[in-house]
């Protein structure tokens, strides 16, 4: 551009210029960084577009004929002096234009030559008056966009008004020049002058929007504004129109650093943000296709009478597992940026205090209280080891031998490693689980567990029993307890953050942490219930291919009626027992004089229960299906011929077994309710005398 800016001989000005116009505005610190490429362009070895190329050479022809007609020698100074200025030979240039001077005091081209230069040497009070002296002898363009870039400048200090006004008036009168346009956009640049930047830029685009130069300032107009998305499409364009690959990295690098901190990490907080709003998004749309696939891909049992019961062939149950790890490390890596908006909300809130001149100390404390409590809470429930205590009184396999051999003989069947202990619990449970470490259980070797109800071997025969132990060990051949320890800790996490939440009353709607573990919560548990409804209908295939669907559906009838039966007699059991005042040896063999009325009609209930439509968060599908699938995907089967020998015949001692479960739930009411309920029916209940 630097035969452009010769036109209106302003060669240049150094960056030191740059230096001294500190300025606060993102726009105004763009334009420096861009004055100090543009202005000291003869340290650029940068091709002018033709149009100038074409324009600076048809200039100097003119002036070289007009020295000619006035004096060969001095043509030959011109020529020598010119050569100089274009090496960078400034005071060898100044002086040879000072000799054209001697002989022609009154060449305004030397003059406005000689100005340029001083101008580019920082030397404006030679500058200013050899610039005048060549207006005052002629108002023609160059001398007037000369004069205008020189006043302008920002070292130049000094009236920055006229400058404005010449440029103007030439971009007005002569908007048919290009060479001219380009010195009025330089003007513009030294004013900061958005207005006269946009104009002379429009003008240049009528004239050639082909040229880098056009792209340039109309890019510099862009940035000004703050617009640096059409910037940066402007610099592209001169870039590909010729611009200098050196020049195009510093301008490019100019607009990212202009950019305001605000502007600038709010563009990528936002686009995190944004980023990972889809993310939540995404695996909740994952969680609900896979959950209706779930179904699908239990009523393939009914087409396929080969369908595998092993759930690790389930590609759906793949499928689950990636989405839920995925839920979990989206959770683990969510908390630290919730924490710190928390951190930052509260500092916010804090600081707009002092801003606002209105302290409350009161509203003050309460909002970092609130703040550290979160934090607090939430970390903590990183730290809280799982509970691992065990879930019932551990069984001696000498008090039910013919039991282990049974476990021993499905898990042949099954073909999966039997359990290692069975635990005794009150009520109507039936399930298995592995303790141990993580590791220890994804290698197979944790322990494995069995918890059984003692209410719930009350009329189930054995082969009704050991379908449900094939489906319970279906789980294990699935592995479906090995890798649950990532979701089981997200869940216990979740739980004790929000309990730490509610217990520094921080666990209500403006607090990001609770809305986070509440939102979270909701689409964690409905991807997480799905998976177990398809771990259910996996595990549901092995009871029906070991033990055949009849006994599975025997024995699951069974299982929910005791459910049901026991916690009715249980109820009406306690209730009479505190309010008779008299103990209770045995809760299993009581009979209260008040038999509730459900279990009259316990069928009745069993059957809607059958047939109820489970909720969104239910984990296990509707049992009625479930026998669907089970008897559509079964063989005949030798245990579907009848019914086996009673349960509790695998056990030594059924009446001690009851009566310890019995005292279990003694020690439970005395707990809850500081009633003592006494073993011998003779004594009576008495109040436990709670300390302080």
């Amino acid at each position: 551009m630097r035969e452009a800016l010769a036109r209106a001989e302003n060669s240049s000005l150094h960056p030191r210029v740059l230096a001294r116009t500190g300025n606060n505005k993102q726009a105004l610190a763009l334009l420096v960084l861009a004055l100090a490429w543009l202005i000291p362009l003869r340290a650029h070895a940068q091709d002018p577009s033709p149009i100038v190329r074409a324009s600076h050479d048809a200039f100097e022809a003119k002036v070289l004929d007009q020295l000619a007609a006035l004096e060969p020698d001095v043509r030959a100074l011109w020529t020598e002096a010119t050569a100089a200025r274009d090496a960078n030979e400034l005071d060898r240039a100044a002086d040879l234009y000072g000799a054209v001077l001697e002989n022609h005091p009154q060449f305004d081209h030397a003059l406005r030559r000689r100005c340029s230069i001083y101008a580019e040497q920082e030397f404006y009070s030679l500058a200013i008056p050899e610039c005048r002296a060549a207006y005052e002898l002629s108002k023609r363009r160059e001398n007037v966009v000369t004069l205008a870039i020189v006043l302008s400048a920002p070292s130049a200090l000094r009236d920055q008004n006229l400058a404005r006004s010449l440029a103007t008036s030439t971009l007005r009168d002569h908007d048919d020049d290009f060479v001219t346009t380009l010195s009025v956009c330089q003007v513009a640049l030294n004013l900061q002058d958005l207005q006269l930047l946009g104009d002379c830029s429009a003008v240049l685009r009528k004239l050639d929007t082909n040229t880098w130069e056009t792209q340039v300032f109309t890019a510099l107009h862009h940035a000004m504004q703050g617009e640096l998305r059409q910037a940066k499409a402007a610099l592209e364009l001169a870039h590909a129109a010729g611009l200098d690959d050196e020049t195009y990295k510093t301008l490019s690098s100019s607009f990212e650093q202009a950019v305001s901190p605000e502007a600038y990490y709010g563009k990528r907080i936002g686009l995190f943000f944004s980023i990972w709003i889809a993310a939540a998004l995404a695996l909740v749309a994952a969680g609900y296709f896979l959950s209706r696939l779930t179904l699908s891909e239990a009523e393939s049992a009914l087409t396929n009478s080969q369908a595998s019961a092993r759930g690790s062939d389930s590609k759906l149950r793949k499928a689950y597992a990636t989405i839920l790890w995925l839920c979990c490390a989206y959770y683990y890596l969510s908390v630290p940026l919730v924490l710190l908006i928390i951190v930052a909300l509260a500092g916010g809130l804090v600081i707009g205090m002092f801003y606002i001149g209105y302290f409350p100390i009161k509203l003050a404390i309460i909002v970092v209280v609130v703040a550290f409590g979160s934090v607090g809470a939430v970390l903590k429930s990183f730290f809280t080891r799982p509970n691992d205590s065990p879930p019932g009184e551990l069984l001696d396999p000498s008090d039910a031998p013919q039991l282990r051999a049974l476990l021993d003989e499905v898990a042949a069947k099954v073909g999966t490693r039997p359990v290692d202990r069975v635990y005794l619990s009150t009520g109507a449970d039936i399930a298995v689980f592995e303790r141990g470490g993580l590791l220890a259980k994804l290698r197979g070797k944790g322990e494995r567990c069995l918890l059984l109800g003692v209410a719930v071997l009350d009329g189930l025969d054995t082969k009704a029993f050991e379908a449900i132990l094939a489906h319970e060990y279906g789980h294990f051949s699935n592995e479906d307890t090995a890798g649950g320890n990532f979701a089981l800790g997200v869940r216990r996490s979740i739980v004790h953050s929000a309990v730490g939440l509610a217990e520094v009353g921080a666990a209500d709607w403006y607090n990001p942490a609770w809305l986070f573990l509440t939102g979270f919560h909701k689409v964690f548990v409905r991807i997480s219930q799905g998976a177990s409804r398809l771990q259910e209908v996996l595990a549901d295939r092995w009871a029906a291919h070991c033990y055949g669907a009849a006994s599975f559906e025997r024995g699951l009838r069974h299982a929910i009626a005791a459910q049901l039966r026991f916690e009715l007699h249980a109820n009406a059991t306690i209730s009479e027992v505190l309010e008779a005042r008299h103990g209770l040896r045995n809760l299993y063999t009581y009979t209260p004089a008040q038999i509730p009325d459900e279990i009259e009609r316990i069928d009745e209930l069993v059957e809607a229960h059958v047939n109820a439509e489970p909720s969104p968060n239910d984990s296990h599908p509707r049992p009625a299906d479930r026998f669907r699938w089970a008897h559509a995907l079964s063989k005949p089967n030798p245990h579907d011929e009848g019914p086996g020998r009673p349960c509790w015949e695998l056990f030594v001692d059924r009446e001690a077994i009851e009566e310890r479960m019995t005292g279990v739930i003694r020690d439970d009411v005395a707990a809850q309710t500081a009633m003592v309920i006494p073993a011998d029916a003779e004594q009576r209940v008495r109040r436990q005398r709670v300390l302080d």
